[in-house]
């Protein structure tokens, strides 16, 4: 039997919609269960759904992820907030499109445990310039110097990285990208600086002989740095399972969204 849970963005809106879902899923023979779902809802948008993956993150490989939109963006909501019975049809009669999405795993030497990002990672400082070297693959890249420098995912690339802007990377390219962040570009400091586009075993080291006050940033996640002299990003085996109920091409999603 499907056990469920529901995330669900912090307006009254979204709360009656969620009421409603439960209510019929239920009526259907669901379960309720916020400790153990094999199915995860999410009523809101792009930033309820990362918030849902990233509460579910250590077991994400083991339950499927859907969203309906009640929000002002839903690139990874499928549905829309008047398709409510249409998503219960497609979840009660298993008629769905489970589309795999590798994580990006992310490493530090001053924290224990490893980072995981659907989108993107972020190594950012506002306060003063970093100067990091970029190795790539274990070659030495470049030197650095700016704001930071942003990793995305395939699935991320239409979200911060576009804003900053960075290249939107085709659904099923296996392919991770880099994108400076306000880089400096003079005599003095002169660095890549157009968006750079690696195959998906790429690994990407950041080294700094200082991270004080800069923060790293996983999804809409925010973490120190300091301490840290290093940040090693490569995309995961672990995978998020994200349900499209509906036929839409990637190019017209994109399309309605931007």
């Amino acid at each position: 039997m499907e056990r469920f849970d529901i995330i669900i963005r912090d307006d009254q809106k979204s709360h009656a919609y969620a009421d409603n879902i439960r209510y019929k899923l239920t009526t259907n023979g669901w379960i309720y269960d916020p400790i153990n779902p094999t199915t995860v809802i999410v009523v809101g948008g792009d930033g309820s759904m990362l918030h849902g993956i990233s509460q579910y993150i250590d077991h994400v490989e083991t339950m499927k992820f859907v969203g309906i939109k009640t929000g002002t963006l839903g690139f990874l909501c499928d549905y829309k907030d008047d398709e409510v019975d249409l998503l219960i049809h497609d979840l009660t009669t298993n008629t769905l499109v489970i589309h795999d999405y590798p994580l990006l795993s992310v490493k530090t030497d001053g924290h224990h445990h490893i980072f995981y990002a659907v989108n993107e990672c972020r190594v950012e400082n506002i306060v003063v310039s970093l100067d990091m070297q970029i190795s790539i693959n274990g070659e030495y890249f470049e030197d650095y110097r700016g704001t930071g420098m942003c990793v995305t995912t395939q699935l991320g690339s239409t979200a911060y990285n576009r804003s900053i802007g960075g290249a939107v990377i085709q659904e099923g390219l296996d392919a991770i990208e880099m994108t400076p962040i306000a880089g400096i570009h003079h005599m003095a400091y002169r660095s890549f600086q157009s968006p750079l586009i690696l195959s998906a075993t790429s690994q990407i080291k950041m080294v700094s002989p200082s991270f004080e006050n800069a923060r790293l940033g996983i999804d809409a996640l925010s973490y120190p740095l300091d301490g840290c002299t290093m940040v090693e990003t490569t995309l995961s085996h672990r995978k998020v399972h994200i349900v499209h109920g509906k036929t839409m091409s990637y190019l017209n999603r994109l399309s309605q969204l931007f």
